[in-house]
């Protein structure tokens, strides 16, 4: 008899620092007083840049994964982040996402997305996406108000610069309290 490999759920991310997770994390507590609707907002602590969802993955798709990254390494530079503005996926009309906009280093994040993609697609079940580099900040079960959608436009938020200097693979266990996330492997940028 085979035994079931377990599975994690992971993503590939960039960590924010603690400074700005605060600031970030003030806004949404002020402007989350005004907002009626039903939105999951995410806890300062889970606050980071998604570049890859990978979903459900066995240990041999982690090795995998690391290595992939570990030869792609020489790509992986230090960069400056700036957030400003925020926005709605998929859309004002129909809001499912709120997030903040990178208004500095989002090509650098792309080009880690454009570096990773063709390697991670030939093991993994991951699909092409038009990468739009976002700080996700809430979850509207149900949509937003229209005036709910300009609150949230009117609130500027822009943070300093701040570094980017690695990669964390994280897993993702789901509890009715809400997502824990733990560091599987971290890459450090040259």
């Amino acid at each position: 008899m085979r035994i079931k490999e377990e599975r994690m759920r992971t993503f590939l991310a960039l960590p924010i620092r603690e400074d700005v997770r605060k600031k970030v994390n003030s806004f949404v507590k002020e402007v989350s007083k005004r907002i009626k609707s039903k939105v999951k907002w995410v806890e300062e602590e889970n606050l980071h840049f998604t570049i890859f969802f990978f979903g459900e993955i066995d240990k041999r798709e982690v090795e995998r994964i690391e290595s992939v990254i570990k030869e792609k390494t020489h790509l992986l530079k230090k960069f400056n982040v700036r957030l400003n503005g925020l926005s709605f996926f998929p859309n004002e009309r129909r809001v499912r996402v709120v997030w903040i906009g990178v208004k500095e280093g989002g090509d650098e994040m792309k080009s880690i997305y454009g570096a990773l993609y063709p390697e991670f697609s030939r093991f993994l079940k991951i699909r092409k996406e038009n990468f739009v580099p976002h700080l996700t900040i809430g979850r509207a079960k149900f949509g937003l108000s229209d005036s709910e959608v300009k609150l949230l436009k009117d609130g500027n938020l822009t943070t300093p610069l701040f570094k980017m200097d690695r990669l964390i693979l994280f897993e993702s266990k789901l509890t009715p309290n809400g997502p824990i996330y733990t560091p599987l492997r971290t890459f450090l940028f040259k």
